[in-house]
């Protein structure tokens, strides 16, 4: 159900909605690997080859909130490693 409801920010909603989204998901979830699909799909529908990074910011921003949840979730409960 998150899924549908960041797919659908990604598609109808400003970059500064989904992205945060796209965190709390990385958060809540233990291994939110969908993620790193939704940052490619945000590559393919809004990146550029004249961007920079080469329209690679969407998998770039993906893996970066994807560790960033998993750091963010270990603070707050600790019986979760890095890792898990």
């Amino acid at each position: 159900m998150f899924d549908l409801l960041l797919l659908g920010a990604i598609i109808y909603a400003p970059w500064w909605v989904a992205a945060p989204l796209a965190l709390v998901g990385a958060f809540l979830f233990l291994s939110y690997f969908e993620i790193f699909a939704f940052g490619i799909y945000v590559d393919l529908l809004y990146g550029t080859s004249t961007a920079l990074l080469h329209g690679s910011l969407g998998v770039i921003g993906a893996t970066l909130f994807f560790f960033v949840g998993r750091f963010i979730r270990g603070l707050v409960r600790p019986s979760y490693t890095l890792l898990s």
